[in-house]
């Protein structure tokens, strides 16, 4: 987030320590409402960067100063953003909600699998796809424009704002919500530590990969997310034995497939089936003197990214892990296939493990909208045309 602050001059991005410093502590900011300055945080204290006592307090003094939108619930009501802070702008999406919801205020998320509709139709046809069975905008208006401090945290301790910024996010301007997706596609990843560290893991295993097939030239490889430990409890239908989860594999995989396996199991016994049919199985810890010094934070990072660089990946249903996974995929993919009819609807070669009786193996085979509820998948509107250039005109 700092480089993209400092490459990017429209976008100021301040720590919390400066924005106190030097925004409240000098007074720069007033409250919109009394015309004075926002009162100083707690004791005058700036940094809370080392508190290890009461975070709350921070985020208390700051949910008392700044403009927090109640209703701002990702899977109650859309965020839109207006073409610009004109009326005549902000009431056409009034009017446009109140015209969907007249006619159908619960639009069926599955009118729209397999037809999606074009990144540069009409407004109300972008937003009618994008709802998800939600009848409230969340309009960014004149009012929110004009807020001196918005704060945007989640409501209870106990929630997190866990949505894909594009479930939520509506741009009435078409062109706007392409440049913001490009925008997150190519500046918001992660630092060049954890990316360096999964190029030298990729390029290792390709090696590995061409010494066990000298045919696969390229060193191509397939992989899979397998998540055990957390989810076993919360998810139990994802509690697959090993030999289902082989079983479905090879609908996926030859015999020949060198794949790599990202997981939180340790007992690596578990895995004895894919070991015993498959020519090669890899993990991470297989590559760990590769990446020395790396924190241990960061090796479920890493475990993505070797993900996304595979020929075919297979993920753990309702898994955000996963999820990225996809998007990532996506992303890599949308140029190098920008003809391939398949990829245009936003297809990626991605499959899931089915959980017993969801049938979700093939979500990413065929074009889903957003549907609720919005975070246990990634959706091809963050990624499908986003690198069209409709207004080209060539002479």
């Amino acid at each position: 987030m700092d480089l993209i602050g400092k490459h990017h001059y429209g976008l100021n991005i301040i720590t919390m320590e400066e924005f106190l410093s030097n925004v409240i502590m000098k007074e720069k900011l007033k409250d919109g409402k009394t015309n004075e300055p926002f009162r100083k945080p707690p004791d005058n204290k700036v940094d809370w960067s080392e508190d290890s006592g009461k975070p709350y307090e921070l985020w208390t003094y700051l949910r008392s100063i700044g403009y927090f939108k109640s209703d701002w619930e990702p899977w109650e009501c859309l965020f839109t953003i207006p073409t610009s802070n004109s009326t005549n702008d902000i009431n056409e999406l009034q009017n446009m909600i109140q015209e969907i919801n007249d006619i159908n205020p619960k639009i069926k998320t599955t009118d729209y699998i397999g037809k999606p509709v074009q990144v540069n139709t009409t407004t109300k046809e972008r937003l009618k796809e994008n709802l998800a069975e939600r009848s409230k905008l969340c309009i960014y208006d004149t009012y929110l424009q004009n807020i001196p401090l918005l704060h945007v945290y989640a409501k209870t301790a106990a929630s997190r704002f866990l949505t894909p910024f594009y479930s939520f996010i509506f741009f009435q301007n078409y062109k706007v919500d392409l440049w913001v997706k490009r925008f997150v596609r190519d500046h918001v990843r992660y630092i060049d530590e954890i990316m360096c560290a999964s190029a030298r893991v990729i390029a290792l295993l390709r090696q590995n990969v061409i010494l066990l097939n000298n045919t696969n030239i390229n060193g191509d490889y397939h992989s899979m997310h397998i998540r055990r430990g957390d989810f076993q409890y919360n998810y139990k239908p994802t509690r697959l034995k090993a030999n289902e989860l082989f079983k479905q594999s090879k609908t996926y995989f030859d015999k020949n497939s060198i794949i790599y396996i990202a997981t939180d199991e340790r007992n690596k016994s578990f895995f004895q089936p894919f070991v015993d049919y498959y020519k090669g199985i890899y993990y991470l810890d297989d590559f760990l003197d590769n990446i020395q010094g790396i924190n241990t934070n960061y090796y479920g990072m890493i475990d993505q990214l070797v993900c996304t660089k595979s020929t075919y990946f297979v993920g753990t249903w309702w898994s955000t892990f996963s999820a990225y996974i996809n998007r990532m995929r996506a992303y890599h993919v949308t140029k190098q296939k920008f003809n391939n009819k398949e990829m245009q609807d936003g297809i990626i070669d991605s499959w899931y493990f089915d959980p017993t009786d969801f049938d979700r193996k093939d979500e990413m085979r065929i074009y889903h909208p957003v549907r609720k509820p919005l975070y246990m998948r990634e959706f091809p509107t963050s990624w499908k045309d986003i690198d069209n250039a409709f207004d080209v005109v060539m002479e």
